[in-house]
């Protein structure tokens, strides 16, 4: 829902149809959409039903592309957030929900600074980390911060995850439930909070027959 909203924010039609072919070309590779299913053109209604992989790949790469791309040259936490991310930061996601219990998970939305904090806190480990490959990979041939993160930032691989909710994106329950409460209400997020009880204007209970 969030790569949906981002879409639209970014000019894509709410209205429009869109293509759900069996792959999409991202930087000269091929990600199959999720049956390897050519679906033809679709809403974005449709799409989110159900679940056109490929639709959602070509909305964020085409917003990718006009996001400020030199922005990618990450040499320092300050590098700023994408449409997207910003967005899903927006709803919830990547920070901690603000409910009234000890401890509770903020989740991870990859942005260019957990990306640079991703490397900085990982490239002591060489190549038994490297050798693994992942997002990461293209950094481990590189001694250079921003060469290194540039690379990696620009991989088709780092991109088309993210707006299907995979790759390193991690969200809590709560936060989801929280979201479609916010999409529910017409946009207002709120901070959810324990109760214990229900407890009418006259000291009623709920589900109790008198008051306490």
């Amino acid at each position: 829902m969030t790569s949906t909203a981002a879409a639209v924010k970014a000019g894509y039609s709410l209205a429009g149809t869109y293509n759900c072919p069996a792959s999409y070309n991202i930087g000269g590779r091929s990600f199959l959409n999720d049956g390897q299913k050519d679906l033809g053109q679709m809403s974005l209604h449709q799409a989110l039903v159900i679940s056109c992989d490929t639709v959602f790949y070509e909305l964020a790469y085409g917003t990718y592309q006009h996001d400020h791309p030199k922005d990618n040259v990450v040499t320092s936490p300050k590098a700023p957030m994408q449409e997207m991310q910003k967005m899903e930061v927006g709803w919830g996601f990547g920070r901690a929900p603000g409910i009234d219990l000890p401890e509770q998970g903020a989740g991870s939305i990859p942005t260019r600074e957990w990306l640079y904090y991703l490397w900085k806190d990982n490239a002591h480990t060489g190549q038994n980390w490297c050798k693994y490959g992942g997002p990461m990979a293209p950094m481990c041939s590189r001694s250079s911060i921003r060469t290194a993160i540039t690379a990696t930032s620009g991989n088709p691989a780092w991109r088309r995850s993210r707006p299907i909710g995979q790759g390193y994106v991690a969200v809590t329950p709560l936060q989801l439930a929280n979201a479609y409460v916010a999409l529910a209400n017409g946009g207002k997020l709120y901070s959810p909070r324990i109760g214990k009880a229900i407890i009418s204007p006259t000291g009623r209970w709920s589900g109790q027959s008198s008051p306490r």
